[in-house]
């Protein structure tokens, strides 16, 4: 006898999730990497920086235009978008802002688009 499949979940069932966890994971990747050359004075041209901006920044474009199919993903999308705050200053990259003006626009137009399409 089979056993019965494990209930599928929201938050697998809806690829904003998965988006979110990626994002979590590489912004604390970033973050500790921009500590440690902080800490190294060795500046942010380093290649580990580098590469380590670089996938943050693919990351949050990748959140912003994630897909949203249900209204808890829109709640976690928004929630999780929202508690990103600005931690350093921007112009001189010491530590540049957890997400930029134009991630804030492309989510807020994830978010329209959603709820035309499941509100």
């Amino acid at each position: 006898m089979r056993a019965a499949p494990l209930p599928v979940t929201v938050s697998s069932a809806d690829p904003v999730f998965a988006a979110i966890e990626a994002h979590r994971v590489t912004l604390a990747e970033f973050q500790a990497e921009a500590a440690f050359f902080l800490k190294k004075r060795r500046g942010h041209d380093q290649p580990e920086f580098r590469a380590a901006r670089d996938a943050y920044e693919a990351a949050t474009d990748a959140l912003a235009a994630a897909g949203i199919t249900t209204l808890p993903g829109l709640r976690a999308f928004t929630d999780y978008i929202a508690d990103l705050r600005a931690y350093g200053r921007s112009e001189d990259w010491r530590m540049p802002y957890a997400i930029q003006v134009w991630h804030l626009s492309d989510a807020m137009a994830n978010v329209s688009a959603t709820l035309a399409r499941v509100a």
